[in-house]
């Protein structure tokens, strides 16, 4: 199939270097990635996705419990994913860790990037043929809450384009909001510095408004799992879902 076909030839970059602070109440084993849904690593079901979804490449972005994260690849069947690691050093920041990535495997076309602690049911091969047609350097996967408060909405003009994000408020109303799924063209590492942290959502993305970044409205399935109550939530709705 022509759309399998195009995402079998795009790497997914999966963010999993983070240190999971809000969720240390309920898990402090190590990083989010590795907290335990139903009993198996939330990691495992983001595998699963790209894996269904017709991808054959995963790059995961390392930093904070690395080995750990390693090891439990090692240990998996392979899915049909080949899979690399990306470890920074230190701290780098979602940003930081993407221009490491780039970087170290010379990726030269469009890839995907995932949150490592959050999921959300969509067509990939949709969303790359939309990023493909309105040739921006960025496209982000929006999710449809109901309540946009905690996460922050997303602005967006007649034509898709992405004209600001909104700070979180604490309470919302029906909307969308960065669902942490993006596809990015190669040149979005110009818009990082060199060395040192930088943070994606905070200085990258904003700085691409408006005009070079596009959203891809979803309305499948989402969770974030970065605080214990949406953690305790995964723990029965997950199982629950065909497509993982």
């Amino acid at each position: 199939m022509p759309d399998r076909f195009a995402l079998a030839k795009c790497k997914a970059l999966v963010l999993v270097g983070g240190f999971g602070t809000r969720l240390q109440p309920v898990f402090a084993r190590g990083p989010k990635a590795m907290a335990p849904i139903g009993g198996r690593p939330f990691l495992s079901y983001l595998m699963s996705q790209l894996a269904a979804s017709g991808f054959s490449e995963v790059v995961l972005c390392l930093g904070y419990g690395n080995k750990q994260i390693k090891e439990w690849v090692e240990g998996q069947p392979a899915l049909g994913l080949r899979v690399a690691c990306s470890v920074e050093e230190e701290p780098l920041g979602t940003g930081g860790a993407i221009r490491l990535a780039v970087s170290n495997l010379q990726i030269e076309s469009s890839f995907f990037v995932m949150n490592g602690d959050s999921i959300l049911e969509l067509d990939f091969a949709e969303m790359l043929r939309a990023h493909h047609a309105h040739s921006g350097t960025g496209t982000v996967a929006l999710a449809h809450v109901a309540d946009t408060g905690r996460y922050g909405a997303v602005q967006m003009d007649d034509f898709s384009r992405i004209t600001a994000f909104q700070e979180k408020s604490g309470s919302g109303s029906l909307g969308y909001i960065n669902g942490g799924t993006y596809i990015f063209e190669p040149r979005i590492v110009e818009r990082m510095v060199n060395r040192g942290p930088v943070s994606l959502e905070r200085s990258v993305l904003p700085a691409l408004c408006p005009g070079e970044l596009y959203g891809h409205r979803c309305h499948g399935y989402f969770i974030d799992i970065g605080i214990p109550e949406d953690f305790q939530r995964a723990q029965t709705e997950l199982g629950g879902l065909s497509w993982l």
